[in-house]
């Protein structure tokens, strides 16, 4: 019962990671786009365990639904991207500086803690 779960487990991270990205949608009025690709992505889900599931049982269901949450977490970013004014390398991916404020975020945390 664990394996399912670990195949599952980067799609879960992925959707963790770009839920902002949906509260983003519904927070600028357009709550319509990830209604229409968590649509688009259960199809994709649906037709692939009807192909998967019956030869590999579990492990094809649990790809079916790792194929589905990644897809709709590229579709999001990408939709995002269009949607928005950010630039992808610009604002998504994390720079020196980032890091540096977390461990400065971070410490004083800590430090406020004791």
């Amino acid at each position: 019962m664990v394996v399912p779960f670990w195949i599952i487990l980067p799609g879960l991270v992925l959707a963790g990671a770009t839920s902002t990205i949906t509260q983003y949608f519904n927070g600028v009025g357009k709550a319509e786009v990830p209604a229409k690709i968590a649509a688009a992505t259960l199809i994709v889900q649906i037709i692939m365990a009807f192909i998967s599931s019956p030869p590999m049982g579990l492990m094809g269901a649990a790809l079916s639904f790792l194929c589905a949450l990644t897809s709709a977490s590229i579709i999001q970013v990408i939709a995002f991207l269009k949607i928005s004014s950010c630039q992808g390398r610009r604002d998504l991916v994390f720079r020196k500086e980032d890091f540096s404020y977390c461990a400065i975020f971070s410490s004083r945390r800590f430090i406020a803690m004791l």
